[in-house]
């Protein structure tokens, strides 16, 4: 096989996970390079159009190179994938799943504390751009603030060391620790409280459907549990018709004691952070095929509930962080 090209976004934290998929695929005896393709997603930020559009901003670019066949291989986080792709293609998890919670970074005061995320109250004001994280703050926290704080990790992160307004922002976890940008002082939302989004800590490649040369490649790199978990997972996101206007929590993982029981957890919230939909379910699973029909199981019991008119609710009323 000849060298295997891997398309990326530009920043830090997405060249620095397809680094380590081409040190796996490197590992495993194949010769592969990066090639950073610069995304809608990309091109949007800093501008007035940045909270506008949908997941497919920060991938279409790369989806297209991998269809059309100029790039080999696209390498996504999990959470960046819309729930409807390029039917030319496929999607492969790969390596194993990076802790997949939220973190909360409070903002650091003159003696080198940070505030907590217990002591937030309706005064205070935290950022983020995620619907989910700020339906579940609303949930948690009656009355408290939530602004929309975009832009790369670093960028995020020196956003609330400039603020004066901002008591905290919230990332995701698995970036900071790829980024190996983790403090003492950050907290971990645990996810009996702070439910992740679909796919969050997973990276996910993306092939050409008729490249069985790179499946093949790729299989080798491929976790069983997280392979189960993200099926489980995406099955359940596609039938809800999901996205980034819409906020669900929804997060598979196997049991550390049984191998194949999986737990999973999911939630529809609607504006106010109410959880007016959820499941907390566990199953044997022991394949691809039985995680995506378990998966679907999943949204049909969130649709029972009346998920799909929380989803159009939170459409309509364009839910977005102020």
């Amino acid at each position: 096989m000849d060298t295997i090209t891997l398309c990326t976004r530009g920043s830090l934290l997405a060249t620095t996970q397809t680094g380590i998929v081409i040190t796996a695929l490197k590992g495993a005896g194949y010769a592969a390079v990066p090639e950073i393709i610069k995304t809608r997603g990309d091109m949007k930020q800093g501008t007035a159009q940045a909270g506008d559009g949908d997941k497919r901003d920060w991938i279409h670019e790369l989806e297209v190179a991998v269809a059309e066949g100029t790039a080999d291989i696209a390498i996504h986080s999990g959470k960046d994938i819309p729930a409807e792709i390029d039917d030319r293609t496929r999607l492969i998890p790969v390596l194993t799943r990076e802790d997949p919670t939220d973190y909360f970074i409070g903002k650091q005061g003159k003696d080198g504390s940070r505030r907590s995320f217990e002591s937030l109250t309706a005064d205070d004001l935290v950022g983020t751009a995620s619907l989910r994280r700020q339906a579940t703050l609303k949930g948690l926290i009656p009355g408290v603030s939530v602004t929309s704080v975009r832009g790369n990790v670093g960028t995020r992160l020196q956003k609330l060391a400039d603020s004066r307004e901002l008591s905290g922002i919230i990332l995701a976890g698995s970036g900071l620790i790829r980024l190996d940008l983790v403090e003492a002082s950050f907290e971990r939302l645990v996810p009996e409280v702070f439910c992740p989004a679909v796919h969050q800590g997973m990276l996910v490649a993306q092939v050409h459907r008729d490249r069985r040369d790179l499946i093949e490649a790729l299989s080798g790199l491929v976790d069983s549990a997280a392979e189960r978990a993200f099926w489980i997972e995406r099955a359940c996101i596609e039938k809800l018709e999901g996205d980034c206007h819409t906020a669900v929590g929804l997060y598979s993982v196997m049991d550390d004691t049984t191998d194949g029981l999986f737990h999973t957890r999911a939630f529809v919230y609607d504006a106010d952070g109410t959880k007016a939909c959820s499941i907390i379910e566990e199953a044997m699973i022991s394949t691809k095929e039985q995680a995506m029909e378990q998966g679907t199981r999943y949204a049909d019991a969130l649709l029972a509930q009346g998920a799909a008119q929380v989803i159009a609710a939170c459409r309509d009323q364009k839910l977005k962080p102020q």
